[in-house]
């Protein structure tokens, strides 16, 4: 390993660090890229970077690198804070390597902190006090992040638990201006302190945003989004009746500069009718994911006749728009298509998609017939992932598994089976033996990457982890996995 460029490490150890659907790191993960931090001196300098780029904040090397002046103001008013937490020299230039200020997290770690430190927890009973404490350390940390960072990410939401982060007038610490120039990506939500938002309507190079909707709107928001010169990406998730997103909507579709910049959009409208008719302006669009729990999307009626020329990316789960709309909207924009996630149970749709988009690589998710897996895979040549639904035991997964080997036209491809059949938590040894010994017949070999998700009990008997395990070892079998799973 020693062997390793500074750039095939960094790659390497930013494995540990890719985030869930949930937007967070595993645990394990995390763990992992910490034991990084001990082997030597170059490792340590290679992996601290990625645990401060996504502000992974530890307060005492955040103290140490406070100026003179920020430290002699902690000291006269916090003053149980050690001393050598403040004298310590910082191992490396922290500030340099942070490009996230998470205003929470940073809210979270004094707090901790504060409890830590307080001798006799006499602070803790005192709310009052202990809130005077917090916001003396909290200024004078975003005066550093202001003054020092390389930031890109500025990330602040309410707290739930209504411990929220103090009020700062950071626009007004020095450098701040500069600073804020720099940032390209910002997340929040809705009933943010609209005092925050003011400080950041200077900000006009955000390239994301991320928005969570309360049922409150501060003014700004709107303002916010329209003011930037180069949005590429917008994040807009719904789970309340907020009763705003009309704003915003008609705001996209009447600001033509984001009609061309815009390439990525995420919208969860969860459970409330929502318009997307603005989308037929962004033709340059080349990632749309569509979540919406109960309502189909009735603007579809328009959307089906507007082209996507662009369009590479397209996720539309768990209700999708009415049958003979999509039909429509594939004939036109299919062929761009490489990724596609749809929650389709209609059987004219499932033909016809894989002949409107030949062109896909991932493709989820399609039903459990004979008919229907031809059809894609004599269409759809480029196939390297493949996620299938499987209701019935006339068609189980030793039987996707053989005619997948059959069919596929690559020499390798990603399956994941979601079998949804009560009273069937076993998988047939004999059955899943004879589907991967065919494999052995290809030539060239055929191999394939098996992610089993069940919504009832997941049984892997030691027989079956036996056979996994037996054509792992010949090759043919690269990964596999198996979990309980039951929102699919």
């Amino acid at each position: 390993m020693d062997r390793l460029s500074t750039f095939c490490l960094d790659h390497i150890f930013r494995y540990f660090n890719i985030k869930t659907v949930n937007d967070h790191v595993s645990t394990s993960d995390r763990l992992a890229l910490s034991t990084c931090l001990l082997v030597n001196r170059r490792w340590f300098e290679i992996a601290v970077k990625i645990f401060w780029e996504e502000s992974a904040y530890n307060l005492p090397p955040l103290l140490a690198c406070l100026s003179d002046e920020s430290k002699q103001i902690i000291r006269d008013n916090v003053p149980f804070i050690p001393e050598t937490d403040l004298n310590t020299p910082p191992f490396m230039d922290y500030m340099s390597i942070n490009q996230q200020l998470n205003l929470n997290y940073l809210n979270h770690v004094i707090r901790t902190i504060i409890i830590k430190y307080d001798p006799d927890n006499t602070v803790n009973d005192d709310q009052q006090r202990f809130q005077d404490y917090k916001e003396v350390i909290y200024r004078e940390m975003v005066k550093l992040f202001m003054l020092k960072a390389s930031l890109r990410r500025l990330h602040f939401f309410t707290e739930i638990d209504d411990d929220d982060a103090p009020h700062v007038d950071f626009a007004s610490f020095p450098n701040a201006i500069n600073t804020l120039k720099q940032l390209t990506t910002f997340e929040t939500c809705t009933d943010v302190d609209p005092r925050f938002l003011q400080q950041v309507l200077s900000c006009q190079n955000f390239e994301y945003i991320s928005l969570h909707f309360e049922e409150k709107y501060s003014e700004g928001l709107t303002e916010i989004v329209n003011n930037q010169n180069n949005l590429k990406e917008l994040k807009v998730i719904r789970e309340h009746k907020a009763y705003h997103w009309p704003k915003l909507a008609d705001s996209l579709e009447n600001h033509p500069s984001h009609h061309i910049t815009l390439t990525k959009l995420y919208l969860s409208l969860c459970g409330f009718k929502s318009s997307i008719r603005f989308l037929r302006n962004f033709e340059n669009l080349r990632e749309l994911t569509l979540y919406q729990f109960h309502d189909f999307f009735d603007d579809f009626e328009v959307l089906q006749h507007v082209s996507f020329p662009h369009l590479r990316y397209l996720k539309m789960v768990p209700i999708i728009p009415r049958e003979e709309e999509l039909i429509t909207f594939f004939e036109r924009n299919g062929k761009s298509l490489e990724h596609l996630e749809i929650d389709s149970n209609h059987e004219e749709l499932d033909f016809c998609i894989p002949r409107f988009c030949p062109n896909l690589k991932h493709y989820g998710k399609i039903r459990n017939t004979r008919e229907l897996m031809e059809n894609l895979f004599d269409n759809c040549k480029e196939l390297k992932v493949l996620w299938v639904t499987c209701k019935n035991n006339h068609f189980n997964e030793s039987k996707i598994i053989r005619l997948i080997g059959r069919l596929m036209p690559k020499n390798h491809i990603e399956v994941k089976i979601y079998t949804k059949i009560p009273n069937q938590s076993e998988i047939i040894l004999e059955e899943l033996n004879n589907a991967l010994k065919s494999w052995e017949e290809y030539d060239p070999p055929k191999t394939i990457s098996l992610h089993l998700q069940r919504a009832y009990r997941v049984d892997i008997r030691p027989s079956i982890r036996n056979v996994i395990a037996k054509y792992e070892d010949m090759g043919i079998i690269k990964s596999f996995e198996a979990e309980e799973h039951h929102n699919w």
